[in-house]
């Protein structure tokens, strides 16, 4: 009996403790991340602001700034603004982008999200 009570008890912990995880990665997903970049044919800046929409859903701006580099030469800067909507997947923590079908990682502990395979830093609430 004791042994039954001890591992129900064990198991609430584990259970308590996987919540908070989840918890504390959705509380941290709204806010403003950035990624810079640069290579060979370009160079720019990657704005991306996730604001709660609903329960479980986010709207997802991504506004990206960048020269194009032909040449040796750096031409106008151009810009791109896209509209996205994600929705909050619990199990993986995760928020999937429902146009593209990308899932968006989240790392509270090192103020990064990960879109693919970019890396962005968190810079905002």
């Amino acid at each position: 009996m004791k042994r039954l009570l001890y591992l129900l008890s064990f198991s609430g912990l584990l259970v308590a403790g996987c919540s908070n995880g989840a918890s504390e990665v959705k509380q941290y997903i709204p806010g403003r991340y950035v990624s810079n970049y640069a290579h060979e044919y370009a160079s720019g800046r990657d704005t991306i602001t996730i604001e709660p929409f609903g329960d479980e859903g986010y709207t997802i701006t991504r506004h990206i700034a960048f020269q194009r580099i032909r040449d040796g030469k750096k031409k106008p800067m151009e810009h791109s603004l896209r509209k996205y909507s994600g929705v909050y997947q619990p199990q993986t923590r995760t928020v999937f982008e429902t146009r593209g079908g990308v899932t968006l990682y989240f790392d509270p502990s090192a103020g990064q999200m990960k879109w693919g395979t970019a890396v962005y830093t968190k810079i905002d609430n």
